[in-house]
């Protein structure tokens, strides 16, 4: 009987006790992904910095294009007495700027590398805002054009052979821009009233031009053999 009773016993305690609700547990808040968790998750690819159009890679390039058009400035080597004969490499450092990183860019570089060249080294004469305005179009109409070059290339397919081609272009623009804008500055503002030897424009404009065109074939030739390997080395 007594073992009778302990068996009724423990069935009853065990019908109550699966007869009751279960016990709930509390809910805690999630914890936070860790960062070694979150690693495993593909990352999102940031886009790079810009700075009013520009992104910080091209400033750092043209920074360095600034720096190469102040020394060709400083380093200008007078052909002749009255020092409107100089041969320089800022077409090629300009030409560079613009075509690589655009008009807005090449203007920049000229500019700046012709104002920061004269206040190192103010041997051509006294500073003319015009001068500067012409050494910045050295790099903004090569700038213009390559733009041109690369919206049409981005229709049709361009081989990079043909870079030299637009080379030229770009040079022969800027000979008949700037070159002789560059003389009419020249003989209005230093050579006119301070020289006897030239008394009209055009006698100074053939005694210039050849030495002009000279310096601007040695640019020329420069150039082209630099700006596909750059432009494969810079990967631009």
């Amino acid at each position: 009987m007594e073992k009778n009773d302990l068996t009724n016993s423990e069935d009853v305690c065990s019908e109550s006790l699966s007869s009751e609700d279960p016990v709930e547990e509390p809910d805690f808040p999630e914890e936070e992904t860790p960062a070694r968790e979150q690693d495993e998750f593909p990352k999102m690819v940031r886009p790079r910095k810009r700075i009013k159009g520009l992104s910080v890679k091209t400033i750092c390039y043209c920074a360095v294009l600034v720096a190469l058009s102040v020394i060709a400035n400083t380093f200008t080597v007078y052909m002749n007495f009255s020092g409107s004969n100089a041969l320089s490499f800022t077409y090629t450092v300009c030409f560079l700027a613009g075509a690589f990183f655009g008009p807005f860019a090449g203007f920049i570089v000229g500019a700046c590398g012709d104002l920061i060249g004269w206040l190192i080294n103010p041997a051509g004469g006294s500073f003319n805002p015009l001068l500067t305005l012409t050494s910045g179009l050295l790099g903004l109409i090569p700038g213009v054009i390559f733009m041109l070059r690369n919206n049409f290339s981005s229709r049709k397919k361009i081989p990079l052979k043909f870079m030299p081609v637009w080379t030229i272009i770009a040079f022969v623009a800027v000979w008949l821009v700037c070159t002789n804008a560059n003389t009419l500055i020249m003989y209005y503002f230093y050579i006119a009233g301070f020289s006897k030897k030239y008394t009209s424009f055009w006698p100074y404009y053939i005694y210039r031009i050849p030495f002009q065109t000279l310096f601007w074939a040695i640019n020329l030739v420069l150039s082209i053999a630099l700006v596909v390997p750059l432009k494969k080395i810079l990967k631009l």
